[in-house]
């Protein structure tokens, strides 16, 4: 609050004092940027729920220029796989601490706050496009110190012998799954069955592992997720932008 009150305070000398976010001038001037209830009418819900879940989840990760630069789409699908592995992860780390001892006030008192902060930063970008159509996940950054913590905290459970498992196991469900639908539709998701595949055949192998290589795991999609900086910098941003 400290850090934002200068701006609120600009906001409200510039705007009024009703309007200290500067939505309302912004709704009230805005040309150009597509309603939702002009795009439901046109294209109907299922097609706004599908692009409001892709579109969210590429431009969190990776949409660049002005929303046209994209990076090639067997990355996201890698991305997706990572982020439903850690989500997995996560639901095995909330099942544990259910029977452990409760946490430290402290502690207790600053998760709190990171979940206020990333569930106040998930309504606005909400509300923001119960009226705007604007699926870039850029919006949710604000909470990336929340974001960032939950992901660690999910891939670091995925890696413990007793989740490793059962995750393991839930991605042969999934690798299946996708190809009973390559079966029925006639198009084999190739590239996702190979890497569900790679995914199950790792942490299959992790409890052969020897423990003292359990840090390099633990950094993997980091610097993985460091090498994609690059990558995406040289190979999708500057040829697309030049």
């Amino acid at each position: 609050m400290l850090v934002a009150l200068p701006w609120y305070l600009r906001n409200g000398a510039t705007y009024g004092w009703s309007d200290i976010t500067g939505l309302r001038w912004h709704d009230a001037v805005v040309l150009g940027q597509p309603r939702t209830g002009e795009w439901i009418l046109r294209s109907g819900w299922v097609d706004f729920l599908r692009r409001f879940a892709e579109f969210s989840f590429k431009s969190f990760w990776g949409v660049f220029g002005w929303m046209g630069v994209f990076v090639d789409n067997r990355i996201y699908q890698a991305l997706a796989l990572l982020s439903g592995v850690v989500v997995a992860g996560l639901v095995a780390l909330l099942v544990r601490r259910r029977r452990l001892p409760s946490l430290p006030g402290p502690q207790h008192r600053q998760l709190v706050l990171l979940g206020i902060w990333a569930g106040w930063t998930a309504l606005q970008y909400l509300g923001y496009n119960l009226a705007f159509v604007q699926h870039q996940g850029r919006y949710l950054f604000p909470a990336l110190i929340p974001i960032g913590l939950a992901f660690v905290l999910g891939w670091r459970e995925v890696l413990r012998p007793g989740v490793s498992r059962w995750v393991t196991a839930l991605l042969v469900l999934v690798g299946l799954s996708l190809a009973l639908l390559g079966l029925v539709w006639g198009d084999w998701p190739t590239w996702p069955l190979l890497m569900v595949a790679a995914g199950a055949a790792g942490l299959f192998l992790r409890r052969w592992l020897p423990r003292r290589l359990d840090g390099l795991l633990f950094a993997l999609p980091f610097i993985g997720l460091a090498v994609l900086d690059l990558v995406s910098l040289f190979v999708f941003i500057v040829p697309a932008l030049s």
